[in-house]
């Protein structure tokens, strides 16, 4: 390790330091304080100058801070009787000497060290030389009461800066520092510029002094930087920047214009000129001064810039924190932009504000604008053009333009020309997105005329503040508007499965289903389709809503795998298709309306049971589907599957309860009740009706002779040739046994007897002559009553029916025979 400094080179140093051209006062002094602190090893060190705060230095002893404190009081003394003083405390030796320039005492010197006796000789002398030191030191200066007066401006603005005070004017510490600057040191003329680094513009805010004449810089307004090239010099360097005299001689360089920046970290709040009468010199120590106070400058300027952002925040989140309560109790998105701009109008003061959402698949297209005249825009919800809209169409992008006509876009960018035209220059445009769910939907704008500075920064920022909440509110009201419509929906689609449990009518099931479907998703059509397997295709059994082309009966075939419907049906899927799949699917509009340019087609299916497809339409320039279209539509779906299933599981319960299981024709019951219902309507027409009760010959005998099974598979065969050779309106049903039943309608008793005969001979041209060989011989015998002539009750028509086919069976096989015709015989023959 090298050794140690000698305390007297340190000495040595530190006079050489002190005396050297350019280090300010304070630095000179504190290198002599050092120096007495290693040369006594001492405890502490000070200079008390007169009528100024003590400057100290204290060494690593643990009992410094005591004894700089007991220094002070000891040096306080010696300035005030003028002599030097000595003092022995606690085993420290306190030693002062007075500190004179021009024989005045000006301070006081004094050291703090351990009592040893053995270097008492030439530690007087020591301190003395030290004090005279000090003495020519602060001879160099002026006055010490010019040192105490920069020191106390200095220490003002310091204490300014570092928030001392607490309200800061910015325009009152510009003003302190260009008036210190022209007396402190000395120049004639000192201006302050305001520096926008937005639109690179200067404006003068102060000036000491008249300008000189060969620089017209004293001209008032906003003007760019450029203008001023000594201006621009000082940005760039981010330092002090000089205009010389090229006209000196030798000699140190001369200046004619000296500018300085007001900085504070990155952000330059603007500029300080300087300049004297003529040409003049800077000493190192005037320069470090002057940008001494400009940095001081600028951290007032600094801390009053963040005393107002948080004033401004502050006032921000208030009228933030006041708007989310005023549109917390509106739940519809008109009713919250017509709010939130007559709320933003008069708090900014600004003569247009407008908001505007454009409509999307959950949101639709609204606007609101407030003028602070009261006037309304030609033409409603076009406030805000489409090219705003599209310079902001990605979030976080902002338009900030504090004079709209210097923009090149900024004209075509502005709210409601027609409006705004009449405002006064310049125009200041600001302008934010508002979001939905992460994707911007819509412009939250303001213009105001006449304000030089337009709209800062500040205001950008409590506009997307602004922003934020009102895109938060939108989305509230949307879900609480979406939560209402999903309850309606769910209620009307109860209602709807109310509908379809009171039928077992599929064909009523399917035109419930088309209906609602148009109801409840707001479509303009709706087709169901049927899985016809005779055909191999799928066809519409029912429709609902606008006139298409697509009608009743029209029919895709089931292999053309392409096409939605049956893509659907095959898949078990939802499909959504666009226009041109639109108006292949439902054919075009008979009446000539808008095409269709949306389809939706969803397949009913229960269990895995393929039962129908369901297709909906939009029509161009309709509302759009809705968001929960999916979600809505399968549940309307299964609803109307569940009503298909159970009425077709309905329809075969009736057949096996209403049908005889070895034919599958009527069972006597259902025979019974028919009648019942027809009697009743024949009362009403006063129309006639007949019951015919059939016997099949030749049925009993074949199953005695060829045993049950014969008679069995016979049985229905025999029923099917019945069935066929009667008229399809009239009713056939069977007895027990061999006994069959016709209902004969709209029919006399005359009418109903030339029916059943010829029926008895069709019946006898169908059957099969491969049965003659066996033995088998097939025909009818039939007996026949008539309403009203026979009976006028269910029970009295079918006991005249049983009576007549009783006298036929009498008579011989193959008979007809009409209720009272044979007693009508017998009579007659008997008389």
């Amino acid at each position: 390790m090298p050794p140690a400094p000698s305390t007297e080179l340190v000495l040595l140093k530190a006079f050489e330091s002190a005396l050297r051209e350019g280090r300010l006062l304070d630095e000179s002094i504190g290198g002599l304080l050092d120096a007495a602190l290693v040369y006594f090893d001492a405890a502490t060190s000070a200079l008390l100058p007169a009528g100024a705060p003590p400057m100290t230095r204290a060494g690593r002893s643990i009992v410094a801070v005591a004894a700089e404190q007991r220094l002070t009081r000891h040096l306080e003394e010696v300035l005030q009787q003028g002599r030097e003083s000595r003092a022995v405390d606690s085993g420290l030796v306190f030693h002062g000497a007075p500190v004179k320039v021009a024989d005045q005492v000006r301070g006081s010197f004094g050291v703090a060290y351990p009592h040893v006796t053995t270097r008492e000789a030439g530690t007087e002398e020591a301190v003395r030389v030290f004090a005279r030191a000090l003495s020519h030191t602060l001879d160099r200066e002026r006055t010490v009461s010019t040192l105490v007066k920069r020191r106390e401006e200095a220490v003002a603005l310091f204490e300014l800066a570092s928030g001392a005070l607490h309200s800061l004017n910015a325009g009152e510490v510009i003003r302190l520092t260009v008036v210190s600057l022209a007396r402190q040191l000395e120049f004639e003329q000192v201006r302050a510029y305001r520096y926008d680094a937005e639109t690179h513009e200067v404006e003068e805010t102060h000036a000491h002094g008249g300008p000189p004449v060969s620089h017209p810089s004293s001209r008032k307004g906003r003007r760019p930087i450029d203008d001023e090239e000594i201006l621009v010099r000082c940005l760039a360097a981010h330092g002090p920047a000089f205009e010389d005299d090229d006209t000196a001689g030798g000699g140190p360089t001369r200046r004619r214009r000296m500018a300085l920046p007001l900085q504070a970290g990155d952000i330059v709040f603007g500029f300080l000129v300087m300049s004297r009468r003529g040409s003049f010199v800077l000493t190192p120590q005037e320069m470090r001064l002057a940008q001494e106070l400009a940095r001081l400058a600028a951290g007032a300027l600094e801390k009053a810039r963040l005393l107002d952002a948080d004033r401004r925040n502050t006032e921000r989140v208030a009228f933030v924190s006041r708007l989310h309560g005023v549109l917390g109790g509106l739940t519809e998105v008109d009713a919250i932009l017509k709010r939130t701009v007559k709320e933003l109008g008069p708090h900014f003061d600004v003569d247009l504000c407008a908001v505007r959402l454009t409509a999307t698949g959950e949101l639709p297209g609204a606007s609101a604008v407030y003028t602070r005249s009261g006037s309304e825009p030609g033409r409603p919800g076009e406030e805000i053009p489409d090219a705003l809209l599209k310079a902001l169409s990605a979030e976080g992008a902002h338009v900030l333009l504090p004079d709209a006509a210097a923009d090149p876009r900024g004209l075509a960018l502005v709210p409601s020309p027609e409006l705004v035209r009449h405002l006064a220059r310049p125009i200041s445009l600001v302008a934010v997105p508002l979001a939905y769910r992460g994707a911007v939907v819509g412009v939250l704008a303001a213009v105001s005329g006449g304000r030089p500075a337009g709209f800062d920064v500040p205001a950008l920022r409590a506009f997307e503040a602004v922003a934020v909440e009102l895109s938060l509110a939108v989305t509230t009201a949307r879900m609480l508007q979406r939560e209402r419509e999903s309850y309606r929906f769910l209620d009307r689609l109860r209602e709807t499965g109310r509908s379809l449990t009171t039928t077992f009518d599929a064909p009523r099931i399917k035109q419930i289903l088309c209906e609602n479907a148009v109801t409840l998703l707001k479509a303009d059509t709706a087709h169901f389709w049927d899985a016809d397997p005779a055909s191999k295709a799928l066809q519409v059994s029912a429709r609902w809503g606008a006139e298409t082309g697509g009608g009743s009966g029209h029919s895709v075939p089931a292999d053309r795998a392409g096409h939605p419907v049956v893509q659907s049906f095959l898949e078990k899927t939802l499909v959504l298709v666009e226009e041109k799949d639109a108006a292949a699917l439902f054919g075009p509009s008979p009446s000539g309306g808008p095409p269709l340019a949306r389809a939706a087609i969803v397949p009913l299916v229960y269990q895995d049971e393929r039962i129908g497809v369901l297709s909906l339409g939009l029509r161009r320039g309709s509302t759009p589907w809705p968001p929960d279209l999916v979600g809505q539509l399968s549940l309307l779906a299964d609803s109307g599957a569940i009503a298909l299933h159970n009425a077709r599981m309905m329809r075969i319960i009736e057949q096996q309860t209403e049908r005889d299981g070895q034919t599958g024709l009527y069972n006597r019951a259902s025979v019974l009740k028919r009648l019942e219902s027809e009697i009743r309507r024949a009362e009403r027409s006063g129309n006639s009706l007949a019951v015919a009760h059939i016997r099949i010959d030749g049925l009993s005998d074949a199953a005695q002779r060829f045993g049950a099974a014969f008679g069995d598979a016979l049985l229905p065969k025999a029923a099917a040739l019945l069935v066929r050779a009667t008229r399809a309106v009239n009713v056939v049903g069977r007895d027990k046994g061999d006994r069959f039943w016709i209902l004969v309608f709209d029919a006399t008793k005359a009418q109903a007897q030339k029916a059943v005969e010829s029926i008895r001979r069709n019946f006898d041209a169908a059957v099969d002559p491969r049965l003659d060989p066996a033995g088998v011989k097939l025909g009818l015998t039939i007996g026949l009553a008539a309403y009203p002539e026979d009976a006028f009750d269910t029970a009295s028509l079918f006991l005249r029916a049983e009576e007549a086919l009783d006298d036929a069976c009498k008579t011989g096989p193959g008979s007809v025979v009409l209720y009272g015709a044979l007693s009508e015989a017998e009579s007659e023959s008997g008389s």
